[in-house]
């Protein structure tokens, strides 16, 4: 079972680390956040040099969501052992980097009802006359619950999910040396060993069959009377945060100060300004990700009046808060989702949450499909002609916004914001269903 709470790096770990990995590469303020962010709670330090030299191997950077750590049972050992998770983002990329990549094309063949039963990839080489192959069989790769039922992800996204295997299957076989000891997600289940077994995940470069378990936010110090403190806990907060407030020109000096009042606008009760500040961790990190969402779309005010009354700048958050994260509660949006949802609707100059409905409605987007709803506000992020090719794309080949995404980037090897909206636009003018690269 997980610990609920992590202990922090020493002196004598990093110490440890830099015997396997550059300092310079890999410095403590870096290592302290793979460590928060990328490695379960009851891993070893053995555990992290060994995933930190895998990366550093590589090329690949966890906290872009190119890797991660997951602990495996060993049935055969008896043991819990550390293995590798990669995203086909991250594997496409380091397919690319070697200079030997030529394309990638998945087909899948499908019974007389519809229902997948495999997936086949072709990878092609600059330097092979013939393509790698791998052909996976979705009875051998569906992931269940205890019930024996697919888990939502392989129910809803059968063919994204068994595709992401065979895609991964075949890279391994192409890319040995790049690749070789490294699998995604979609390709380890849980057995009947595993049932008492809890892994922790910190963070994951897309969707697998089941969301990352959160991590709790810090626990507060105790104090000599045993109590909780808010002071500890908002100095921890502080530190996770000192960005924002530094992107925003605030002094560190005085970022404690206008941040401890800024909490005090958004924890009030009513219009009163909180006078003991609560406990509760959550409060904190949903006011932190208020700020970090102003920061991004009112940079200017919001320096302004973090610096001028930083209280106000708390209710107005508050308010902001309620309207947009409260209802989109009840479509079941996580906190991603949100934040994606508020930049759009800053962008369109949507002043309530209904405009956004109402945008989403008419482009056919279902608001009770969340991974489609954020799918669709990415692409709307880059443009609006490209939004609704997306979605004209998806009602076309009768699947969700949310398989048009994957499958592009896929294609493309990364998220689609790092590509130009026209290289999107022509990937979703093709006829293939499958986006295919193909030779």
């Amino acid at each position: 079972m997980a610990n609920t709470s992590k202990r922090l790096l020493t002196h004598n770990d990093f110490q440890a680390v830099w015997e396997h990995v550059p300092e310079d590469k890999w410095p403590q303020a870096k290592l302290e956040m793979v460590w928060e962010r990328c490695i379960p709670d009851d891993a070893s330090i053995n555990d992290l040099k060994f995933f930190l030299y895998s990366c550093h191997t590589r090329g690949l950077d966890p906290l872009l969501g190119e890797a991660y750590l997951r602990l495996q049972w060993d049935r055969e050992r008896g043991i819990m052992k550390p293995v590798i998770i990669i995203g086909i983002s991250g594997a496409l990329k380091r397919a690319h980097e070697s200079g030997a990549f030529s394309g990638i094309k998945t087909e899948f063949q499908e019974n007389d009802a519809g229902l997948v039963i495999s997936a086949t990839t072709k990878i092609w080489r600059k330097d092979c006359p013939q393509p790698f192959e791998a052909t996976n069989f979705y009875g051998e790769y569906v992931q269940t619950n205890k019930e024996g039922k697919p888990t939502h992800m392989w129910s809803s996204k059968p063919h994204i999910m068994l595709g992401k295997t065979s895609q991964m299957a075949a890279l391994r076989l192409a890319f040995a040396a790049e690749l070789g000891g490294v699998y995604v997600a979609e390709e380890l289940g849980r057995d009947s060993s595993q049932e008492n077994t809890e892994f922790v995940v910190r963070a994951k470069s897309e969707a697998s069959e089941s969301r990352p378990i959160e991590k709790e936010p810090p626990a507060p110090e105790s104090t000599g009377g045993g109590e909780k403190s808010p002071a500890a806990l908002r100095s921890k907060l502080l530190a996770d945060k000192q960005r924002i407030l530094l992107d925003l020109g605030i002094p560190k000096q005085k970022s404690k100060e206008l941040l401890d009042q800024y909490f005090r606008g958004f924890l009030a009760d009513g219009n009163d300004p909180a006078k003991v500040l609560p406990k509760e961790p959550e409060r904190y990190v949903e006011a932190l990700m208020m700020l970090d969402l102003l920061a991004l779309t009112e940079h200017d005010i919001t320096r302004s009046t973090l610096e001028h009354d930083p209280i106000a700048l708390g209710l107005s958050a508050q308010g902001g808060y309620a309207e947009w994260f409260y209802r989109a509660e009840s479509y079941v949006w996580d906190s991603g989702t949100c934040s994606v949802a508020y930049r759009l609707a800053h962008l369109f100059q949507f002043e309530e949450f209904s405009e956004l409905e109402d945008y989403l409605k008419a482009n056919k987007v279902n608001l009770n499909q969340p991974d489609d709803c954020l799918a669709f506000m990415r692409f709307a992020l880059m443009g609006r002609d490209l939004a609704m090719s997306a979605a004209a794309r998806a009602e076309q080949d009768e699947i969700g916004v949310a398989f048009v995404l994957d499958a592009i980037e896929e294609t493309l090897g990364g998220k689609i914001e790092a590509f130009t909206a026209k290289a999107v636009q022509e990937l979703l003018n093709q006829k293939e269903k499958s986006y295919g690269q193909g030779k």
